[in-house]
């Protein structure tokens, strides 16, 4: 049972993953969206994942960008940053939830998703 929670512990959390993306700033330009984030390994990388992020809009989906985050398998995190923007997501099972921070420290967008089999 040990052996199966470390092997589970360590695997990256690949595959399609999809939930909803919240604003959490009122007054801004922001949407609600829902999404879906294809996650893949990079070839010789176990401390990056690939993700691209796609929004669903009028049924379709829109891909927003692709992005290399950095992967800390022990904390189960996956973390971006670029322009002083953080995206930072933590895996739990087949669960992820993150958040998006902008400067100067501001909470602005909170993503739930649930991976899909």
């Amino acid at each position: 049972m040990l052996a199966l929670l470390l092997f589970l512990a360590a695997t990256p959390p690949t595959g399609v993953w999809r939930g909803d993306s919240t604003c959490t700033v009122a007054a801004s330009a922001c949407t609600n969206e829902k999404v879906v984030y294809y996650i893949d390994p990079v070839p010789k990388r176990s401390d990056l994942l690939q993700i691209r992020a796609d929004k669903i809009v009028d049924g379709k989906a829109v891909t927003m960008g692709t992005s290399e985050f950095q992967y800390d398998a022990e904390k189960g995190t996956l973390t971006w940053e670029t322009a002083g923007r953080v995206w930072r997501l933590v895996v739990d099972g087949n669960r992820i939830d993150g958040t998006l921070t902008v400067p100067p420290s501001t909470l602005f967008r909170r993503v739930r998703l649930q991976k899909q089999e």
